[in-house]
């Protein structure tokens, strides 16, 4: 497995600062555990906030503070990190070692909203810790917004912003059919031994792929402002990842 400084971050810890666990208000009130879900703020290391209030909401707002300085907690199966720019040894180390423990993570790129040489740092990054490939960012709309709130496009019905394109969706394939409206950009994901499980007309924008004893999915298109707006496909694909 093409993973670089492996042995280095076997031991490394770092700071992660909110998590939040499912309640009656998000996704599946009853799944069982302390933590078993955790959703990471990297703060300004999230590229896109209204991507991480997205996950925020739909995991609920019943949630604990962590000090993962000591590691993350046992009951932890699934470690959700929206919108990633930048990423240090100590943080990719917790997650080398849930994926170690057979636990699954689901990382959504912020490139698509990262400038040349922060998405040169977050390319390098992805490759060197997940072996994982992260292609140039895809503009999907005109003019598409840079905060909350989708397109302006989508008041114009089918259409986007008055041309010939089609309104751009993610078409998922596991763990669910789902089809999922893109929220304005997205980057083409890629992976040594990775399996493609959604695309977008012309480039594969999610994979899974194997790491150790656990499940690493990529999202390359943002999940989480649909989220934000109670998507409902949206939603029960996220319902879905959750072990």
């Amino acid at each position: 497995m093409p993973i670089t400084r492996r042995h280095f971050l076997g031991g490394a810890a770092g700071s992660i600062g909110s998590l939040y666990l499912l309640s009656s208000g998000g996704l599946d009130a009853a799944r069982p555990g302390p933590a078993r879900c955790l959703l990471f703020d990297l703060d300004s290391d999230c590229v896109l906030r209204e991507s991480f209030a997205g996950y925020q909401r739909a995991f609920g707002e019943r949630g604990v503070e962590w000090n993962a300085s000591a590691g993350l907690p046992a009951g932890c199966r699934l470690a959700v990190v929206p919108s990633l720019g930048s990423l240090d040894d100590g943080r990719a180390a917790m997650l080398l070692g849930l994926l170690e423990r057979g636990g699954r993570v689901l990382l959504e790129s912020g490139g698509p909203f990262l400038g040349p040489a922060e998405f040169a740092q977050h390319q390098r990054a992805m490759r060197e810790y997940f072996g994982l490939s992260v292609g140039p960012p895809v503009d999907l709309w005109p003019q598409a917004p840079r905060g909350g709130g989708p397109p302006r496009a989508l008041a114009r019905g089918p259409k986007s912003g008055g041309s010939n394109r089609p309104i751009p969706y993610v078409r998922y394939v596991w763990p669910r059919c789902s089809v999922v409206r893109d929220f304005s950009r997205a980057v083409p994901v890629a992976g040594n031994g990775g399996e493609v499980i959604a695309r977008m007309p012309g480039f594969p924008v999610a994979i899974k792929r194997r790491v150790a004893n656990g499940l690493l999915i990529l999202l390359g298109s943002p999940l989480g402002p649909a989220l934000n707006w109670r998507d409902r496909e949206a939603l029960s694909w996220l319902g879905s990842v959750v072990p």
